[in-house]
């Protein structure tokens, strides 16, 4: 029972410590993200894994309810909601600060804090019109969104800073064991007492650490030696050796006080910030983009009515000028500039309606995850119902009171201040 005593007493240790598959309900509680119950799940909550949802990739069912005989009704508020809902771009950023939460417990717990992405992917722009008639809206490339989200990072510089070290503030708890056994032949039996001399020697420690941003470091470790051995010489058999030990070290100069081994904790509660400010800055470029959007298509579709009375006004000319040529009162070429004059508001008319189709395509993918994978959302027709008014009468705000707006709601600027304060 003695020779086995060191041994049952690390396995405990190691059963204490460690969650068995007895907390298996317990952990799944953990891992789901409820809140950790009894002494063992609040002990080790902080140490195990969190667990990231699985990205959603198809729509929201606000936008097949406004689905309705092959066209999509949507309002200005419909699409803002569905850009909320669907942007691919907006549930990217939303792993900012996630991200910037594991960098501020990295740092708690005494590592140098990561700097977050700052970059903003701007929005697709409206279908426009050149000589050759229509193009696609256009966004940032792949590449230039990743060279800014690598570049942009706030509190980069002070990554490589050559400061003191900072001492582990997560309490540290290491155990170790080590089992011998030698058999050894004796030339001699008078200092052993045997010519086959067996002996059996069972090392365990365990020892606690912890630091504090103070500079101090405590450390408690206990060592247990245990030999067993056939030797009739020893005056104890088997023996036991045990030593407690505890100190205390503190950082006099270099690496001494809070202020020096907190600024890690400093750069990334402010990074947790710069995080929550892109991710409204995202919000705000994705809304402003789809409003944008929103409001071409329905100056677009004036276009297409503009073409149409165009296009009626040229062949009511026509008509009459045939008339005027068959009674004699105009030339034959009047008649022949009224068929080019259709003939160019044709090709109007055709443009415009392909500028519609263009941008109702644009629009759909900016309100959808999967964009016009679905049959039934790219073979509809987008039907704005909000249309331009112009106001009886706009008030005047004083420019005073919009820069002051400007300067105090902006995310870049308050991106910039922390951005400074970091770097000072």
């Amino acid at each position: 029972m003695l020779k086995a005593r060191p041994s049952i007493a690390l396995a405990c240790t190691c059963l204490l410590l460690a969650p068995s598959a007895g907390f298996a309900a317990e952990a799944h509680s953990l891992t789901a993200g409820s809140e950790a119950h009894g002494f063992l799940g609040k002990l080790s909550a902080p140490y195990r894994p969190g667990q990231v949802p699985e990205p959603r990739l198809a729509n929201s069912n606000r936008l097949e309810s406004l689905l309705r005989a092959g066209n999509i009704y949507l309002s200005l508020e419909d699409a803002i909601a569905l850009a909320l809902e669907n942007n691919l771009d907006i549930a990217i950023q939303r792993y900012g600060p996630q991200i910037a939460d594991a960098a501020l417990m990295q740092a708690e717990a005494g590592g140098f804090a990561r700097g977050v992405s700052t970059s903003v992917t701007a929005g697709p722009s409206s279908a426009s019109v050149s000589s050759s008639g229509t193009t696609a809206g256009s966004n940032q490339s792949a590449s230039s969104q990743a060279s800014a989200a690598t570049s942009s990072a706030v509190g980069g510089s002070v990554l490589q800073s050559s400061g003191p070290s900072i001492p582990s503030l997560d309490p540290a708890l290491v155990g170790s064991g080590s089992w011998l056994h030698a058999t050894t032949p004796e030339s001699s039996s008078f200092v052993t007492g045997t010519t086959d001399l067996i002996q059996s020697q069972a090392v365990t420690s365990v020892s606690l650490q912890k630091g504090f941003l103070s500079g101090t470091t405590v450390s408690l470790g206990l060592n247990n030696n245990s030999i067993n051995s056939n030797n009739y010489r020893n005056d104890f058999n088997p023996s036991t050796s045990s030593s407690l030990a505890f100190s205390v070290s503190q950082h006099l100069l270099q690496g001494f006080g809070w202020g020096v081994n907190s600024r890690q904790i400093r750069i990334a509660r402010n990074n947790r910030e710069v995080a929550d400010l892109t991710f409204k800055l995202q919000v705000i470029t994705t809304v402003a983009s789809v409003m944008e959007l929103y409001w071409d298509l329905v100056a677009f579709n004036r276009n297409v009515k503009v073409a149409q009375d165009t296009m009626a006004s040229a062949q009511r000319l026509y008509h009459d000028n045939q008339r005027q040529v068959q009674v004699g009162t105009m030339a034959q070429l009047e008649v022949v500039r009224a068929e080019a004059q259709i003939a160019s508001a044709e090709q109007a008319m055709v443009v415009a309606r392909m500028q519609v189709l263009q941008q109702e395509t644009i629009l759909k993918t900016a309100l959808s995850r999967n964009g016009v994978a679905s049959p039934a959302i790219a073979e509809a027709h987008i039907i704005p119902t909000d249309q331009i008014r112009m106001p009886g009468e706009e008030p005047v705000r004083p420019i005073q009171d919009m820069t002051a707006m400007a300067l105090s709601s902006r995310p870049e600027l308050r991106k910039a201040a922390f951005n400074w304060s970091t770097s000072r």
